[in-house]
């Protein structure tokens, strides 16, 4: 209990605005909340939302829905780890409904999770353990907000350790 109190109390030294964030145990708790935030009656945006998600653990991160069900998060969880797929399988689960170019991630991403986890383990405490998400094929210098392949939702994920455990 001591332990997880002055882990708390660290927290609000070097970031005194992450114990004020929402925090969700689940996913899907976290889930059920930005749909909330973006029911219909709103303008259905929200921005620089920030919450915690407490269990990092596959079953607590992984939220089944009717675009998503289980396979297709599957596809592009190794989708985008690099991982073999086949044509038919690209056929069944890559669609512009699940965001065509923007949820292409793929880009280098074995090599930028080795390159984060060899920060970490070099330094714990680094703060330049970062996975950045890549334009599909050009620079930032030839950035057009009409390319999805483009504007991905996600930019950059930071990674660290607490509590002996990898968190982001």
């Amino acid at each position: 209990m001591l332990r997880r109190a002055a882990i708390i109390a660290r927290r609000r030294l070097h970031a005194p605005a992450h114990a004020l964030l929402p925090r969700h145990k689940t996913a899907r708790s976290l889930y059920d909340e930005m749909r909330h935030l973006t029911r219909a009656g709103g303008d259905f945006t929200i921005h620089n939302y920030a919450a915690v998600l407490e269990d990092l653990s596959e079953d607590a991160t992984t939220v089944e829905t009717e675009l998503f069900p289980r396979a297709a998060l599957d596809f592009y969880t190794r989708w985008n780890l690099e991982e073999k797929i086949t044509d038919e399988e690209i056929d069944a689960y890559k669609t512009p409904e699940r965001g065509g170019a923007q949820g292409d991630y793929r880009r280098g991403m074995r090599r930028k999770i080795a390159n984060a986890v060899d920060c970490l383990r070099t330094h714990s405490n680094s703060k330049r353990a970062s996975i950045p998400i890549p334009f599909t094929d050009s620079g930032s210098e030839t950035i057009d907000w009409r390319d999805q392949g483009q504007t991905k939702c996600c930019r950059e994920l930071y990674l660290y350790v607490e509590e002996g455990r990898l968190s982001c």
